[in-house]
């Protein structure tokens, strides 16, 4: 009884009545209930698993996989949207030479993410992250996500993660392909380093008989597949020669082989590049140098045909491929049948996703390509 009263007395003198404290008691649990419900639940708590980790009833990583990367457990990630970024980088079955690693360690790269911006993802903080490792456009991005107070620190980190424009990709740890390395995907790759590369590789481009203004942008690895794949699908229209059309269909075979080997370095991949572009020369060669009864003019091309051999008796007074006038009929026609083609196995929406492009029209044509490939040094910049 007397610590009763001296509980009373000493409530009274801080002006706290008891019914304050009874109220006050009774939130406490619906507060610590929501203090809990922010954390990432035990893994006894999971009900499946995804990529190896526990996933709760409310899809969300459970606190095994925190662990794993390295970050407290306030931080909860949506496990469907993490899974989904790692399928469309490891598991593109539609087009697998885009596939940007073989594997992906998740919890490492999510760990990588939290190291860089960990001061940053607190809403309570107002100061703003830079980096020369991005530009300012990218910067600008990252703090437009860090600064949304209507995001979760989990939230936060899953929008860095797939964003639209390519910051992502320089947290992922994993085994990247040759075309996530020359796409900088490969973390461990420097931004000199890739620069490097592309410069040689702008200054070694397959020099395609196909016109596509290719002096007006650098080497791009898709514009290369797309007119590697014109010429084999469209040489036997202009030839019948079976050597030709053969030698044609081998170099794309080949050059789609090679994007799709996980062997190499970006320095192995130039040495094997350079065979097949030893090879395409050939091939040009014998092309503009093969017998008059080999070739095939198309319809439209016919009365043009006739003039250039009146006006020349030189080997190479016509080069089907590169003549103007009724000639560029072929060029579109041919290039849109193999457009067609390429739409068909899906490969070209999957090649704009993975340089972050999405396509606006539901049919392109060939200058929509051509202002793409002119995008391909922006759009893979790191």
């Amino acid at each position: 009884m007397t610590i009763n009263a001296t509980n009373t007395n000493y409530n009274s003198n801080l002006g706290i009545s008891n019914n304050n404290l009874q109220n006050t008691a009774k939130e406490i649990p619906t507060t610590a209930q929501d203090f809990v419900q922010n954390f990432a639940k035990d893994k006894q708590e999971a009900v499946k698993e995804i990529l190896g980790y526990g996933v709760d009833s409310e899809g969300f990583f459970t606190s095994d996989f925190n662990e794993a990367a390295g970050i407290t457990k306030d931080y909860k990630i949506e496990a469907d949207k993490i899974k989904k970024r790692i399928e469309s980088q490891t598991n593109n079955t539609a087009t697998n030479w885009l596939n940007s690693h073989t594997e992906i360690d998740i919890a490492k790269t999510i760990g990588n993410i939290y190291n860089e911006f960990a001061n940053f993802l607190n809403n309570e903080t107002s100061a703003k992250y830079s980096s020369n490792k991005f530009d300012n456009d990218r910067n600008n991005a990252i703090n437009n996500i860090l600064q949304n107070k209507n995001l979760s620190k989990g939230e936060k980190i899953e929008r860095i993660l797939n964003d639209d424009i390519g910051i992502g990709k320089h947290f992922i740890e994993g085994q990247s392909t040759i075309i996530g390395k020359i796409s900088g995907f490969d973390k461990n790759i420097s931004k000199e380093e890739l620069q490097q590369f592309h410069s040689f590789m702008d200054n070694n481009k397959i020099q395609f008989m196909v016109d596509m203004n290719q002096d007006e942008h650098g080497w791009s690895m898709v514009t290369d597949s797309l007119l590697a794949a014109v010429t084999a699908k469209g040489i036997s229209n202009h030839t019948k020669n079976k050597e030709l059309i053969n030698m044609a269909g081998e170099i794309y075979t080949d050059y789609q082989a090679l994007l799709e080997r996980n062997d190499l370095s970006l320095e192995g991949f130039k040495q094997e590049y350079l065979k097949i572009k030893e090879r395409y020369d050939d091939f040009a060669e014998k092309f503009k140098n093969m017998p008059e009864e080999d070739r095939i003019y198309p319809q439209e091309d016919a009365e043009t045909a006739k003039t250039l051999e009146s006006q020349s008796d030189s080997k190479s007074k016509f080069k089907p491929i590169q003549v103007t006038s009724k000639s560029e009929t072929y060029q579109e026609a041919d290039f849109l049948k193999t457009i067609n083609f390429i739409q068909s196995q899906q490969k070209l929406e999957q090649i704009m996703l993975l340089f972050n492009q999405k396509s606006n029209n539901e049919t392109l044509d060939i200058k929509s390509f051509e202002k793409f490939f002119k995008k391909r040094k922006l759009d893979i910049e790191i």
